[in-house]
């Protein structure tokens, strides 16, 4: 299936697997928008990389345990590529603390970007998705 033409969002693009995503997403036609939090030197490599390979690219910082970035994130993919078709929710947080000690505000980190910032950006996202 050709992704020519396509237009995706990644989120936590800047490195690891999402890099990854955004970089065989170009690779497959499609333009990207490589969404990143703490990673922008990352995220501007990977954006360097797909134009390379001739797609056009984007880059977007947003806190995904933020409602109103995931917005603002999407909006964004969606201006700067002039649609969007993919979304690919990839940004998430590990921690690596004992069960038994991880603290309330470690556990509502991770849940919010981990639960909250998927849900929040594929609800921004359908409207485009949907056209």
């Amino acid at each position: 299936m050709s992704l020519e033409g396509r237009r995706a969002l990644v989120t936590g693009a800047g490195m690891g697997i999402g890099q990854g995503i955004a970089l065989e997403l170009a690779r497959q036609g499609a333009d990207v928008a490589v969404h990143y939090a703490h990673s922008g030197a990352g995220a501007e490599e990977t954006a360097a990389e797909i134009r390379t390979l001739g797609r056009t690219a984007a880059v977007v910082q947003g806190d995904l345990a933020v409602v109103a970035d995931c917005r603002r994130v999407v909006d964004a993919a969606h201006e700067a590529l002039g649609g969007l078709d993919i979304l690919v929710n990839n940004g998430g947080v590990t921690l690596t603390a004992d069960f038994t000690q991880m603290s309330e505000d470690e556990y509502n980190q991770v849940f919010n970007i981990n639960m909250r910032g998927y849900f929040f950006c594929a609800k921004q996202a359908v409207r485009y998705l949907e056209a």
